[in-house]
């Protein structure tokens, strides 16, 4: 995209108030601060899961696929992570989306209560549940706030491109593709000093 028409996009925007949500913006800022807390959060609890055979050799875990889901939980949201410091918020719902969804199932088997919530124990609630959905809540929004801050932009940079091509054409015959970028290149939304005198 030609910055100069991008910087013609955004001063349209503040002049007819047009206010989004975007990447650098605080509630983008908010929700990677909580996707890091949440994860920190979750696996604390899911690694110390993880770990309780080794710490207590009585524990039989119903499921063989609990711990491998529960490292690979670890890892992928550690991959998240790092997408989410390079604020890559497509590559952190790919890595907590489906690693989440599998670990709180897993996660679920672990905590029967026959006088719990739904029968499970309030444990699985605030320690798995209620972390692991804030984290993949988090990076649901963040795709969404950047697709359609992406969706947004193209729409007004096509806006104004059609405008100023309109302009340009006009006053051009047969103009060429070469032509368009070089102008592009070389275009200045500003009047020039001969415009002003007239």
């Amino acid at each position: 995209m030609n910055e100069t028409i991008l910087k013609q996009v955004r001063k349209s925007e503040e002049k007819y108030n047009i206010r989004y949500a975007k990447k650098d913006g605080a509630l983008f800022s908010g929700l990677r601060i909580t996707f890091f807390i949440a994860f920190a959060f979750a696996a604390v609890f899911a690694l110390f899961v993880a770990l309780q055979p080794w710490a207590n050799e009585g524990v039989k875990y119903e499921s063989s696929a609990t711990i491998p889901t529960i490292y690979a939980f670890l890892i992928a949201g550690v991959l998240g992570a790092i997408f989410n410091a390079f604020k890559i918020s497509l590559g952190a719902l790919v890595c907590t989306l489906p690693t989440g969804f599998f670990a709180v199932v897993e996660l679920a088997k672990l905590l029967p209560d026959p006088n719990g919530i739904f029968f499970l124990n309030l444990k699985f609630y605030w320690a798995h549940l209620i972390p692991i959905l804030v984290l993949v809540v988090c990076a649901v929004i963040m795709v969404v706030i950047e697709f359609r801050a992406k969706h947004i932009l193209k729409r007004g940079y096509e806006k104004i491109s059609k405008r100023i091509y309109e302009e340009y054409a006009s006053h051009a015959e047969n103009l060429s593709e070469e032509e368009w970028e070089e102008f592009l290149k070389n275009y200045d939304p500003r009047p020039s000093k001969k415009n002003n005198k007239k």
